[in-house]
């Protein structure tokens, strides 16, 4: 999943020069939706199934589709506006925020976490205020689209536990889908955003809908009951990483120094902040008392 989410970056900038964001995100999730309503009966065997829920399991993918809205439409927008490599690093920052966000529900954050924050803010200052010391529109909506990220992980720890992971994420796809073509409609132009409909550009939407979609929302909701909220965002530590290497290989960007340090830094302290206790006692445990 992170790996694959890590390869958008590059290939989301370069779709958005002929496509418009909410164009973008909309077919993108259609694509994913109708990849999963064909399929699937067959995806079932992931996970065991769960007894519907009816109405509570339908508001529970609405509430998932509308925060991954608000987070792909933050971060496509803001990849219009600043690097795929520093897009990466600071969607990263998602991990550092699933414990911000977790203190609401009654847990205690340690001195390790707060370390971790601290370090993330210095290495997302080095790597995106650059020479200007200014922080640009595309890092700000990135950070938000980040926040959005982070509350996924959380609600989607809460909702695995109970109900049916693929058919909270056929609702959660669709919403998200659908919202965006409303938006598409009511902002963009009357051909959907779509200015010149490259053949990169459907390469794009259909490994964006497929893989990183359909499958890895689909794998996230089948698999994140048997982890905890801090683990799953541990795990994704590795997408900013992805990212950067993807954004060098791919889109040719050059890191200078000081964002390498900077996006260094954000990721040890994305790991620092997860395992430091267990390093430290030299036991398994967790920044957070959530397990």
């Amino acid at each position: 999943m992170t790996a694959a989410w890590g390869l958008t970056f590059p290939i989301i900038k370069d779709s958005v020069k002929s496509i418009s964001p909410f164009s973008f995100v909309s077919i993108r999730f259609f694509i994913g939706s109708l990849f999963l309503w064909i399929g699937g009966k067959k995806f079932t065997s992931l996970a065991p199934a769960v007894p519907a829920k009816n109405r509570a399991e339908w508001i529970s993918g609405v509430i998932l589709g509308l925060v991954l809205f608000c987070g792909y439409s933050l971060q496509t927008i803001g990849l219009k506006y600043t690097s795929a490599s520093n897009a990466g690093f600071i969607t990263g920052l998602a991990v550092v925020m699933v414990p911000l966000i977790m203190i609401f529900s009654g847990n205690k954050i340690r001195w390790f976490t707060w370390f971790a924050i601290g370090m993330s803010t210095v290495g997302i200052a080095l790597l995106s205020l650059g020479d200007s010391l200014s922080f640009g529109l595309g890092d700000l909506l990135i950070l938000g689209c980040a926040f959005a990220f982070a509350l996924h992980i959380v609600l989607v720890g809460k909702f695995s536990l109970i109900y049916d992971p693929v058919r909270m994420t056929n609702v959660q796809i669709l919403v998200c889908a659908v919202v965006s073509g409303v938006f598409a409609l009511l902002t963009e132009s009357s051909e959907l955003g779509i200015s010149s409909f490259t053949q990169s550009t459907v390469l794009s939407l259909i490994f964006c809908g497929v893989v990183a979609t359909a499958l890895a929302f689909l794998v996230q909701s089948s698999f994140q009951r048997f982890s905890s909220p801090v683990k799953t965002a541990l795990i994704f530590t590795c997408e900013p990483v992805f990212g950067a290497i993807f954004s060098v290989w791919i889109a040719s960007e050059m890191l200078n120094f000081q964002q390498y340090f900077g996006g260094a830094m954000m990721v040890l302290a994305m790991v620092v902040g997860e395992i430091g206790p267990s390093l430290i006692k030299g036991r398994h445990s967790n920044p957070l008392s959530d397990e």
